[in-house]
């Protein structure tokens, strides 16, 4: 299997679903049980080794949306990682792509 083919198909399909999230309004992303951007809930993120603590998933989940968006490359990769991360749910998130 082409591993490197496999992850970029991958990053372009989570870049994908976090580009239809960020389209919906807070109010209704909020709302939105599947997405796992429950609003208030802590989360804390993890990026080039240093540890974040956010009060709010959806503040996370926007600003690392909108970095994935407006960077290219690896940076780009590594914030869609995160933001896909947050959209699912878990509460600790990291730029691995295996952790």
């Amino acid at each position: 299997m082409n591993w490197d083919y496999f992850f970029c198909q991958t990053s372009r399909a989570l870049a994908a679903k976090v580009r239809e999230a960020i389209a919906l309004p807070s109010s209704e992303a909020a709302r939105l049980p599947s997405t796992g951007l429950d609003g208030d809930t802590p989360v804390t993120v993890e990026c080039y080794g240093k540890e974040e603590k956010w009060n709010s998933r959806y503040l996370a989940f926007h600003y690392y949306s909108t970095g994935a968006l407006q960077c290219d490359g690896a940076e780009s990769e590594r914030y869609t990682f995160i933001s896909g991360g947050l959209l699912l749910g878990h509460d600790k998130v990291n730029d691995q792509f295996l952790s």
